[in-house]
């Protein structure tokens, strides 16, 4: 029962940080985005 817990909570975590990591990338995405539309324009 242990091994399982600890499997789902690395999956757990392995996705947490995945989602961490995309949403810090569409952040810093969409803040480059607006600094080149303000620059340009």
């Amino acid at each position: 029962m242990k091994k399982v817990l600890l499997r789902i909570a690395k999956i757990a975590g392995t996705v947490a940080a995945i989602a961490i990591g995309a949403y810090y990338l569409l952040t810093l995405a969409a803040f480059v985005i607006l600094a080149l539309n303000e620059w340009t324009g």
